[in-house]
């Protein structure tokens, strides 16, 4: 998932438009489609040294998510 601006920290929950995309991507996917449920969509978070090098003033990590289907 692409970063977005909003996102001050790394750690910050998923924004509402960062988990509609997730939505919208996983229902894109032919063999899952409209009828998918899903149970969560959370961050996934960074790896502890991707958060390192961000508090010591690297870029922000890539924002992923991890669903429950």
């Amino acid at each position: 998932m692409p970063q977005t601006p909003n996102s001050a920290h790394p750690l910050e929950p998923l924004t509402r438009a960062e988990i509609e995309r997730v939505v919208a991507l996983v229902r894109a996917d032919p063999a899952l489609g409209e009828q998918v449920r899903f149970s969560s969509v959370c961050l996934h978070e960074p790896s502890k040294e991707r958060l390192v090098a961000f508090a010591a003033g690297g870029d922000l990590p890539p924002r992923e998510a991890f669903a429950v289907l």
